[in-house]
C-alpha cells in the first residue's frame, strides 16, 4: 500500500543482455519506490498518489544470471513472489522464492524439478503465468504442466502435486491467462473454469460466451464439461464485432467459481 516494487533482467529475446547498472544506488535486485496517498476531496474522482522517485532504493539482490519468469504478490500483499532460473546452469529447476515483503528476508524457496519425457529428455517447468489465491497458488508450466502449491498455516507453501494437463486430450484448453481462468481448490483437487474460445474464419478468434469446468486432482483430470450461451449465436451490430465477455482488459473478470 506505500511502495512500489519492480525489476528488471539481463535476458533479452532469450539471449542474455548486458547493462551497466554501477550507477544504481545498491547494485541490481529488487528495487523499491515509495509513495504516499493522499485523502481525496470531493472534486475527485481518484486520491492523489505522490511517488518518491528520489527515495529508489535496491531491497533485494540478484545476481545477473538469473532469468526471471514472474515477479508478483500473494494476494495479502505481505509477500514478494519471485520465479526464476540460473541461466548459467544448462537443464537447471525453476525456483520461487517466497519473500517477506517488509523485512525482504526470503522464507521459502520452492523448488520445480523438471519433468522426465519418454525419449529421456527433461521437460523444464517455465511458469508462463502464476494464479494466485487467497490459500493455494498455481503455477503453469511450459504449456502442459500445472503445479500445485497449497498454503500451510505456518503461512509457507507445499507443493502438493505437479500435472499435465493435457494429458488427457478431452482437455484442450491453455489456462495461461489470469484474466479469463479462475480456480478453486477444495480436498486436494482444483476446479477450473475459463472462457470458451470461438473460431471466425481462418485468421482469428475471439473468447465466447461460453465456458468450461474441468477438475484435477494428483491423478490427472477426473471432470470436464462444456457449457454454451445463446450469446455467441451471431456477430451484433457489426459483421465483424462478436459478443463477448468482459476479459482481462477491464476491471471485473467475467467468471468466478467457487467450491
Amino acid at each position: 500500500d506505500d511502495a512500489l516494487y519492480f525489476m528488471f533482467t539481463f535476458n533479452r529475446n532469450g539471449e542474455a543482455a548486458d547493462f551497466d547498472t554501477s550507477l544504481i544506488p545498491g547494485g541490481y535486485g529488487i528495487y523499491r519506490i515509495p509513495y504516499e496517498t493522499l485523502p481525496a476531496k470531493n472534486t475527485q474522482v481518484r486520491p492523489q498518489q505522490n511517488v518518491d522517485i528520489k527515495a529508489l532504493s535496491m531491497v533485494y539482490p540478484l545476481d545477473k544470471s538469473i532469468q526471471v519468469f514472474q515477479f508478483t504478490t500473494t494476494e495479502d500483499k505481505s509477500k514478494l513472489i519471485l520465479v526464476y532460473q540460473d541461466t548459467e546452469t544448462p537443464d537447471s529447476c525453476t525456483e520461487m522464492a517466497i519473500i517477506d515483503a517488509k523485512t525482504f528476508e526470503t522464507l521459502q524457496t520452492i523448488v520445480l524439478e523438471g519433468i522426465e519425457k519418454p525419449d529421456g529428455s527433461t521437460e523444464v517447468m517455465v511458469p508462463y503465468t502464476l494464479h494466485v489465491y487467497e490459500d493455494f497458488m498455481a503455477a503453469y508450466c511450459s504449456g502442459d504442466y500445472l503445479a500445485i502449491m497449497s498454503l500451510m498455516y505456518n503461512g509457507l507453501y507445499h507443493l502438493d502435486y505437479i500435472i499435465n494437463i493435457h494429458e488427457n486430450p478431452v482437455f484442450d484448453y491453455y489456462i495461461d491467462s489470469r484474466g479469463i481462468t479462475v480456480m478453486d481448490m477444495k480436498d486436494g483437487q482444483i476446479a477450473i473454469t475459463g472462457l470458451k474460445t470461438k473460431s471466425y474464419g481462418d485468421r482469428y478468434y475471439n473468447e465466447s460466451c461460453g465456458f468450461y469446468i474441468a477438475v484435477f486432482d494428483k491423478d490427472g483430470l477426473v471432470y470436464y464439461s462444456e457449457h454454451d450461451s445463446s450469446l455467441d449465436r451471431g456477430q451484433y451490430p457489426y459483421h465483424n464485432s462478436t459478443v463477448q465477455p468482459l476479459s482481462y482488459y477491464e476491471s471485473e473478470k467475467p467468471l468466478a467459481i467457487v467450491w
